[in-house]
């Protein structure tokens, strides 16, 4: 599969910390992919390098390549505006701006030189319609934006990066602020945005367990470098690792270790809810026998 995104040799510096060390990694095209690991190492600096946000850090220094289909994003002649069209953020905190849901959405677009009025307007609900909210601002999009709730907040934001069409979506945390049933409604979008509307998506998250249901690779960060990078239904193969970096693995993989280790199952461990009531149906199945 394709690379759409690549980094070569990555290394990036705040000052004396040396926050990236040699980070080589492939992102293909059309994949969800999640970004783990503790607090302060280097999951968020790593999302906002792909995009070039870290620039705004004054004393940053960067080494090595970020290729978006094959261009260094580092060479001189790469236009920041351009690069951040094809590659949108979305920050954990809803960032909208102070004005009207549907200038929120029209921003970008606006930016980029569309003014058409009618464009706009289909602008804008297709982009509406892609974060699932809708149903819930079609009749208020003259309204402000920070009247929203936190979770309709973060579906605007979501909403606002689709408008200007880019090919790869960067998350950082975006359910950090949310509760649960607004957290599972953030992963149902991405997971409706990478399997209909082919956009290859790059998370930075901390819920494991939601993340297992949603994603299809895992890449584990500690002090700056790349210790886990494989499918998520692996993760079973490296727990030790996660505890050790104070991870903590989705409950029904410590259920299935423990029927495991009494002898009560023999397949493989479930990281996700789908699979765990697969195999509880399997052990109550054996015992009935």
């Amino acid at each position: 599969m394709n690379a759409i995104l690549k980094t070569e040799n990555l290394n990036l510096w705040y000052g004396q910390n040396h926050a990236l060390k040699d980070i080589n990694l492939e992102m293909p095209q059309n994949q969800v992919t999640a970004l783990i690991g503790p607090s302060g190492c280097g999951k968020s600096t790593f999302l906002k390098t792909l995009d070039r946000m870290n620039d705004l850090v004054p004393t940053v220094k960067i080494e090595g390549k970020v290729l978006y289909r094959d261009q260094n994003i580092f060479d001189p002649q790469v236009d920041v505006t351009w690069l951040r069209r094809h590659v949108g953020m979305v920050f954990q905190k809803p960032n909208p701006f102070p004005m009207s849901i549907y200038d929120n959405i029209a921003y970008g677009p606006r930016t980029h030189g569309i003014h058409n009025k009618k464009q706009l307007d289909e602008i804008v609900e297709k982009s509406l319609r892609g974060a699932a909210i809708w149903d819930e601002v079609k009749d208020r999009l003259k309204k402000s934006a920070l009247g929203l709730s936190g979770g309709q907040q973060q579906r605007l934001c979501i909403a606002r990066a689709l408008a200007v069409e880019p090919k790869v979506i960067l998350l950082d945390e975006p359910t950090g602020e949310l509760d649960p049933e607004s957290t599972i409604m953030i992963y149902e979008i991405l997971r409706r945005l990478n399997q209909e509307f082919h956009k290859t998506v790059i998370v930075v998250e901390q819920k494991i367990m939601v993340l297992c249901a949603y994603v299809s690779r895992l890449i584990v960060l500690d002090k700056g470098q790349v210790m886990f990078d494989a499918p998520a239904r692996r993760i079973t193969d490296e727990i030790k690792l996660f505890q050790s970096l104070g991870i903590n693995v989705p409950r029904v993989v410590e259920l299935g270790q423990m029927l495991k280790k009494a002898g009560l199952y023999a397949g493989e461990i479930p990281t996700e809810l789908t699979g765990a009531e697969k195999m509880v149906r399997e052990v109550c199945a054996d015992a009935a026998v």
